[in-house]
């Protein structure tokens, strides 16, 4: 049987597009899908309207997040699927850690400190220069963003 073909094309800043056979789009479909946490008792799954799973490739558009983009092509290697870029050129990140321990946030109840967790995520998105944050609510995903 020969090498599988993916080609990954770069769309916006936001998704990349695989373009592939359908057999292996459904593998990359199953592959990044997850089930959430006591999605059962979401009213949506009660509801049957949700089968309590987040899809982050769609089988349908094949986008995916560029920000997973390593994450597809280590798919890719696992399984000797032969991968192709398009549209893709490095970006340039200054130094940002001298930024980070200058940076003041405020809020009408006076400065904000970054958590050592908010930190470290925002040192990893800008290390990895695109990457996806799975962060609960209430964690401070707003004060790690705000300036």
């Amino acid at each position: 049987m020969g090498s599988e073909e993916v080609k990954i094309e770069k769309i916006d800043g936001t998704f990349i597009k695989i373009h592939c056979e359908n057999s292996v789009a459904k593998e990359i479909s199953d592959y990044f899908t997850f089930r959430v946490p006591n999605s059962q008792y979401s009213p949506a799954f009660k509801r049957r309207v949700w089968d309590g799973q987040i899809r982050l490739f769609n089988y349908f558009t094949r986008k995916i997040y560029t920000g997973l983009r390593n994450k597809v092509v280590q798919f890719c290697l696992d399984r000797n699927y032969e991968c192709k870029f398009e549209n893709f050129k490095e970006e340039f990140f200054e130094d940002y850690k001298s930024y980070l321990d200058d940076l003041h946030l405020y809020s009408d109840s006076g400065e904000i400190q970054l958590r050592d967790y908010q930190r470290r995520a925002v040192e990893m998105a800008l290390d990895h220069k695109r990457s996806l944050l799975i962060s609960p609510t209430g964690s401070g995903k707003s004060s790690a963003v705000s300036s």
